[in-house]
């Protein structure tokens, strides 16, 4: 089945077709109402703008290149002898992987700021931050912007989309998804805004979508016929359910007949207009909402209020853009493209040593006065073998020319230009986690520190901006389709349980969201908490969170209770990380003596009676005393054997001997005062 969509003239790594300036009118803008053939022509000389403009900047080379030296793809392999060795380092693959693997792990903490001062706008604020950190803040996310920050650094652009998705769950939900540079297409005349979201200076965008036939005519159900008849097919034909249509999705900005700047979605199959619409992710119409309370003319007033987070409608994607000088909307380089000159060289140097090596062999040399030609063929570097020569002097029929080895040049420019790629990339050996052996502790922390400074540029410029979209994109969403209850549950930084449930109504007007983070911040933050733990200046539970150590609470939990583990032996210590003492002591556990109470009174008495012996650990309570006073009265003590007696009485004076110890404590002497 033909899947040619009819604007698409190239494809990704093909010559770009080009438009004269005569037949692209860049200054013409779309209105409503529109034809169908007119917005048909619009689109297709707003894509050929764009195409014109990718083919000025050399754009589908560039990515060529790009990918090729990314996926080692140096040079044309079969250009070399078969003695020969096509050598590549591919320090451009090393170096991009670490550095997207560093940024992109520095995740920032996403912040809500309730709507007003009350405890309930608070509240309501922390759980909406839950929500957020849940399902913004999370591996599927670092996933998402690590491929993204790759797809930055080898096509110059990256996007994720947002959109909402009917079968997510009950009810549908938003997601999130990435976009393939290859099928997105950019207002060239736009540029990446310092204010605001990456894609409000974008006139348009569009992108093209690969689904299933019998999806998109589920989606486009106006258009059944026309698609059925330009597809040959029929509704029964198996071929609805085998095959994919691209279709192009325009996103756009227009302007009303009173100026007021619109937002709007065209999707369109080759030449058929499937369905132009408002931008769906904006509360055009808004509902009516009355007052609790009467006005002054005993009426109720009626506002209009609209179910929107944004103060503005926008195109759903997010533009990850780092090294631009604002002369359009692709980046103006990257350090790929920076380093492919110098990775040419790195192969280069890195050949030329090899073969000069392999060349730098020994050669043996015979006269034919003494040898044979027949004998000479014969002679190997067998280090066993053993050469007879009938000559008065063997120089005159054997001798050894010798090898001249790689210059030291050479290899001191491979190094030099190694290093200068990890500059490029801020990725140096000492940043990768290898073993500098000739580097000082000073120098490797100050190389460390320059690395992680670039990684926080990209944090602060890309990863940032990104989560903080995102975040925004959410509440979006939430207060424009969360007209049921939602519900987010996620592993909370203490192990416990988080479940947020979320509607509309509870994105309340005024709430803002923000991200901050910082590799640097966070060191000096460990740095200080590790300081003031030394000088007893800090609790535990903010050392640990802090320190950025999982379930902080539950580690302070147990620090506490490992601390004042002399009181009861351990034993609550142990029980509460699931230790089993009766495997270290041998001895049948009957839990602790202090507190304890009446049923443990009488699991010791039968321990005991038994002929275990019984610990005493801890002070025992009220219960546990007068449990075994009752015991000494009553007849089965008497009916015990003496031997039972004795330990029981022994139990009994180990007890008293620790209320002694602990109702009279030692004076200076060091002796105790007898009462």
């Amino acid at each position: 089945m033909d899947n040619d969509i009819g604007f698409q003239s190239r494809d990704i790594y093909e010559e770009p077709r080009v438009r004269s300036d005569e037949e692209v009118d860049p200054t013409e803008e779309l209105r409503f109402p529109i034809k169908d053939d007119d917005l048909l022509k619009i689109v297709k000389n707003k894509i050929a703008s764009t195409e014109n403009y990718y083919n000025q900047i050399k754009l589908t080379e560039r990515r060529k290149e790009n990918y090729d030296f990314y996926k080692g793809i140096h040079f044309d392999e079969t250009q070399f002898e078969d003695y020969q060795v096509p050598y590549k380092d591919n320090i451009i693959w090393r170096n991009l992987e670490t550095r997207i693997s560093i940024a992109s792990g520095r995740m920032p903490d996403i912040i809500v700021t309730p709507a007003n001062k009350s405890s309930k706008a608070r509240e309501l604020g922390k759980e909406i931050e839950k929500a957020l950190d849940a399902r913004i803040n999370s591996d599927f996310t670092q996933r998402l912007i690590k491929d993204g920050l790759r797809y930055n650094h080898l096509d110059f652009i990256g996007a994720i989309k947002v959109r909402w998705d009917a079968n997510m769950g009950e009810g549908g939900d938003f997601r999130f998804d990435l976009v393939r540079p290859k099928f997105l297409g950019v207002d060239p005349y736009a540029t990446i805004s310092h204010d605001g979201f990456t894609a409000d200076n974008f006139n348009y965008i569009y992108e093209y979508i690969e689904e299933p036939a019998r999806l998109v005519l589920a989606k486009f159900p106006k258009k059944r016929r026309e698609l059925l008849e330009m597809l040959n097919l029929d509704e029964d034909s198996k071929s609805l359910d085998s095959s994919l249509i691209k279709y192009l999705e325009f996103w756009f900005t227009y302007y009303d007949d009173k100026g007021i700047k619109k937002e709007a979605v065209a999707s369109i199959y080759k030449n058929i207009v499937l369905d132009v619409n408002d931008n769906p992710y904006w509360d055009w119409e808004g509902i009516d909402k009355v007052s609790e309370n009467l006005n002054q003319n005993g009426e109720y007033d009626v506002t209009r209020y609209f179910q929107n987070y944004f103060q503005q409608p926008r195109k759903p994607y997010i533009i990850l853009s780092h090294q631009n000088i604002g002369e359009g909307p692709i980046d103006t380089t990257t350090p790929v493209e920076q380093a492919i000159g110098l990775q040419k060289i790195i192969n280069k140097r890195g050949r030329q040593i090899t073969e000069i090596s392999d060349r730098s062999v020994p050669k043996l040399v015979f006269s034919t006065q003494y040898i044979k030609q027949s004998d000479i063929e014969l002679i190997s570097q067998d280090p066993t073998e053993h050469i007879a020569l009938d000559a008065t002097r063997v120089n005159e029929a054997f001798g050894i020319i010798p090898a001249t080895p790689p210059n030291p040049i050479l290899y001191n420019d491979l190094v030099a230009n190694r290093a200068e790629v990890d500059s490029m990339f801020a990725t140096h050996g000492t940043t990768r986690g290898e073993v500098q052996s000739n580097e000082s502790g000073i120098s490797k922390q100050i190389t460390r520190e320059g690395d992680l400074t670039i990684a926080d540029d990209i944090v602060n410029i890309v990863v940032e901006r990104v989560v903080y979209e995102m975040s925004s994109w959410a509440l979006q969403m939430m207060k424009l389709f969360y007209d049921k209850e939602h519900y987010v549950r996620n592993v909370g930084k203490d192990g416990e349980i988080i479940e947020v449930e979320l509607s509309q109504d509870k994105i309340e007007d005024g709430i803002e969201v923000s991200v901050k983070s910082s590799s640097t911040e966070k060191a000096e933050r460990k740095g200080q908490a590790l300081e003031m733990a030394g000088m007893k200046l800090i609790d535990p539970l903010t050392l640990f969170e802090d320190l950025d150590a999982p379930n902080p609470r539950e580690r302070t939990e147990r620090l506490m209770t490992f601390l004042l583990g002399e009181t009861d032996g351990f034993a609550t210590y142990m029980s509460s990380v699931g230790i089993d003492m009766e495997k270290i002591t041998g001895k049948k556990e009957t839990g602790n003596t202090a507190g304890g109470g009446a049923e443990k009174a009488q699991a010791d008495i039968e321990a005991i009676l038994s002929g275990e012996e019984v610990e005493v650990s801890g002070v025992p309570d009220e219960e546990y005393l007068t449990a075994i006073q009752a015991f000494i009265q009553s007849p089965e003590f008497e009916n015990a054997d003496e031997e039972s007696k004795q330990r029981l009485i022994a139990h009994i004076q180990k007890l008293k001997a620790g209320l002694d110890q602990i109702e009279q404590p030692p004076q200076e002497g060091g002796e105790n005062v007898n009462i």
